[in-house]
């Protein structure tokens, strides 16, 4: 609607939006993938928020960038019936006429955010208490409410009863269940490589490699960044690549005495690399932007989800120098 309206390219829209959501859902509890990796290292979660919303923006800021050279490019707009789009020649957008758009029955601001902004809030402040060891009724009680299981839950509820105001009963439980089905891989994936990465532990493997790759120049934060981009090239899922990455090399990186959130976010700025074609998102954001060209496909979104990978990668590079 924005793009035919502003005469904005949908493919600029569409980029800049897919990529905002996968480098949150990537970087950035409470959203599955992340939530994992920090819990498999043991890394405080709201201090991983902190560290993530800052390694978030550059990554964001580069593909808005791209998102706005591959618009003039591929210039498309939704055609008048919308029901598909044209590539009709290039104008420059004017943005005075979204203040025209429809906005009756979208939901309002408070509605969208909620359930992404409570939890989030309720962590920092558990954070934040513990830090400041801070005790007594109050503060238990935000404690508790801070809990990363407790507070995802809470939000989940809050979806609940304003987003499913909208939807019955069984619409709301059709929702569910599709969350519950996407949830049971992670469950998998974490439950066996946890047992993978407990017997590497046990067996003395981690200390062995941790100690083998310190007398080599390259440095050891590299190895679960390397297994996690390997496991999203192979098998397409961010969030599977990330948490069997992280499995596996939680405890060499423990080993070796690196500090722990630098192997988290390795883990998750990997996942970020080059989607195609046996990932689903690809697929999402190329068919609803109506890309069919498969050249075209891979510059839409392949590329962009490496832009961010290349980023978050120079960053991470930054943040081991550092601490």
């Amino acid at each position: 609607a924005i793009s035919k309206v502003t005469k904005k390219s949908v493919i600029s829209l569409g980029i800049a939006l897919a990529a905002g959501l996968v480098i949150t859902h990537t970087m950035i509890p409470p959203t599955p993938g992340p939530l994992g990796v920090a819990g498999i290292y043991g890394v405080d979660v709201g201090t991983f928020i902190l560290y993530a919303f800052v390694l978030a923006i550059p990554m964001t800021i580069a593909c808005m960038i791209y998102a706005r050279k591959v618009g003039k490019k591929i210039y498309q707009l939704p055609n008048d019936d919308n029901t598909g789009y044209i590539r009709p020649a290039y104008e420059e957008p004017n943005y005075d006429e979204v203040h025209n758009m429809d906005m009756e029955n979208v939901p309002s601001t408070i509605e969208s955010f909620g359930p992404l902004v409570l939890p989030i809030i309720l962590i920092l402040l558990n954070t934040v208490t513990d830090a400041m060891k801070l005790e007594g009724g109050v503060w238990e009680v935000l404690q508790f409410l801070g809990d990363p299981i407790v507070a995802v839950g809470l939000g989940l509820l809050l979806a609940i009863f304003t987003l499913g105001r909208r939807l019955t009963k069984d619409e709301i439980l059709f929702e569910m269940e599709k969350g519950m089905k996407s949830a049971g891989i992670i469950l998998l994936v974490t439950g066996g490589g946890g047992a993978f990465g407990q017997v590497i532990k046990d067996s003395g493997l981690g200390v062995y490699i941790a100690n083998m790759i310190a007398e080599t120049p390259i440095p050891i934060i590299i190895l679960p960044f390397i297994i996690a981009t390997a496991m999203r090239f192979i098998q397409g899922s961010g969030t599977v690549a990330m948490m069997t990455a992280a499995s596996i090399t939680a405890p060499i990186i423990v080993a070796s005495g690196e500090n722990p959130i630098l192997g988290a976010f390795a883990c998750c700025i990997g996942s970020l690399f080059f989607s195609y074609f046996n990932d689903s998102y690809f697929w999402v954001v190329n068919n609803t932007l109506g890309i069919k060209n498969v050249k075209e496909q891979i510059r839409v979104w392949s590329l962009t989800s490496t832009i961010a990978w290349a980023v978050g990668f120079v960053e991470l590079i930054v943040l081991s120098i550092i601490f």
